[in-house]
């Protein structure tokens, strides 16, 4: 006779109840018999080969806090869940970072041990055994549990590069600047939009709006160029992160020659010069022409023989301050040499005038440099005495006192 059965249990219990009623059938028999009593062991062993470690991959955010839980799941030689507990089942780390606690028995059949992230972006592998053997979810191989850590939401932007660099007035800087935006656990943060904006004395073109990429890196894609000596602005921002905006600077440079505040730079400042800053650059700036050749006088009729009232100096810084003394002497009219230099507006500035002296000497050397200069006399805005002014020949390179009635060229400057 065949029994079919789900367990061998059962099957061990049918047998047993099949003898005692087949010997009960027989007179005698049954009073014959002596009863002991059976121990039945169940002998299924578990299967570290077809029992689990879950979950295989997972992410959590890298602030020392964040944890994940990892479970292994026992199961039998046919892969059947097992809930019996007891086995001898370990977690651990078998890679990488993270931290990993002590495993707990749930005593249901599944055994759970906690990951903890660390601070820094990364990953860790974990791994398990059960009863010694490695737990390998019905694989060829062990398997490892993946726990990914990821930055958490930013909160912080700075400048990463391009800052603090230099180009010539006019064109644009070669390095172009990028921020940075991280976590509060100073991980780069991917897919942040940032904004560039044009700040003070340069300009902007092209893409103004980047994204930071898995460095947490957003590089500006436009063009900056810059317009002003010194110092030039470019912004970044990104809503309201700490360090919002990001303010890069770049210096403009110019050098004796190039084309500059309406004009052609004539001079820069050196040290012991009126006005002379270090680490800043400043100087004049000529006219691209002549205001007049060799026809205008340096004063009024009624002025020739008389001086300037407060004064005027030879020395480089103060051509500006002797043309207000020379107008306020004369008039604002165009007909006498310190009216006409201040009535020039070329690149439409209006704070043009006539060099002084020392001034109109740096022209005459640097000359070729600022170009379209006339053989003739150029006068100064430095007066010699009461009716005498200087001026400076452009041919031979001398300067003299020549009467406030004769005429000589004008060449308008304006410092910077």
């Amino acid at each position: 006779m065949k029994f079919m059965t789900a367990s061998r249990y059962t099957l061990i219990g049918k047998v047993i109840a099949f003898i005692v009623l087949a010997c009960a059938a027989i007179p005698g028999m049954l009073s014959a018999l002596t009863f002991r009593t059976i121990t039945v062991t169940e002998t299924n062993p578990l299967s570290a080969t077809l029992s689990t470690l879950t979950p295989g991959a997972a992410s959590i955010t890298a602030n020392g806090s964040s944890t994940q839980v990892l479970t292994v799941t026992e199961r039998g030689p046919q892969g059947i869940r097992q809930s019996s507990g007891g086995a001898a089942v370990t977690i651990t780390k078998q890679s990488g970072t993270g931290s990993i606690r002590a495993v707990t028995d749930n005593h249901n059949g599944t055994y759970t041990a906690t990951v903890t992230a660390p601070t820094a972006t990364g990953s860790g592998s974990f791994v398990a055994t059960l009863n010694g053997a490695e737990v390998k979810s019905g694989t060829g191989t062990q398997t490892q549990a993946t726990v990914t850590y990821v930055a958490g939401a930013a909160t912080q932007i700075a400048v990463n590069g391009g800052d603090a660099q230099s180009a010539k007035v006019g064109t644009a800087v070669t390095t172009a600047p990028s921020v940075i935006v991280k976590d509060a656990n100073n991980n780069p943060v991917s897919g942040v939009s940032v904004t560039f904006a044009n700040g003070t004395g340069g300009s902007v073109s092209g893409t103004l709006t980047a994204t930071t990429g898995i460095n947490g890196i957003a590089l500006f894609e436009g063009t900056w160029t810059l317009n002003t000596v010194d110092s030039n602005t470019l912004t970044a921002t990104s809503g309201t992160l700490g360090g919002s905006p990001v303010t890069f600077t770049a210096s403009g440079t110019v050098a004796i020659g190039d084309s500059y505040g309406g004009g052609i730079v004539a001079y820069i400042l050196q040290s012991g010069d009126l006005g002379y800053v270090a680490g800043e650059t400043h100087g004049l700036i000529a006219a691209t022409a002549d205001q007049s050749t060799a026809t205008i006088p340096w004063a009024l009729d009624q002025n020739y023989f008389s001086s300037v009232p407060g004064g005027t100096s030879a020395a480089i810084g103060t051509g500006s301050a002797n043309t207000d003394n020379i107008i306020d002497q004369n008039g604002s009219g165009q007909d006498y040499a310190a009216g006409l230099a201040r009535a020039y507006n070329g690149g439409g500035y209006s704070d043009w005038y006539l060099p002084s002296k020392d001034e109109l000497n740096q022209l005459y050397i640097n000359r070729s440099a600022v170009g379209v200069f006339s053989g003739h006399d150029y006068w100064s805005s430095t007066e010699k005495i009461f009716d005498l002014a200087w001026n400076q020949s452009f041919f031979y390179g001398n300067n003299y006192p020549e009467h406030k009635q004769n005429t000589c060229s004008v060449r308008a400057v304006r410092a910077f």
